[in-house]
């Protein structure tokens, strides 16, 4: 009789270390996900801040303020 008991605990430690492993992974999987998507997000404003950079210190931003100033539809 004690046999059926260690037969079914042993059966029921399976089948819930099979769902605690998946959900552990599952856990693991969306933090890669969200640390790719992090990351991606850093180098594109990595790389959008040293465009502007580039544009405001080659004068690109006052010939912009220039010609938005002096020819925009009067009202």
């Amino acid at each position: 009789m004690i046999r059926i008991y260690f037969v079914a605990l042993g059966g029921a430690a399976i089948f819930l270390s099979y769902f605690v492993g998946m959900h552990v992974a599952n856990i693991k999987c969306n933090e890669r996900s969200a640390n790719t998507v992090a990351e991606q997000i850093i180098t594109h404003n990595s790389i959008w801040g040293a465009t502007d950079e580039e544009v405001m210190h080659t004068g690109v931003g006052d010939i912009r303020l220039i010609l938005r100033e002096k020819y925009t539809i009067a009202e």
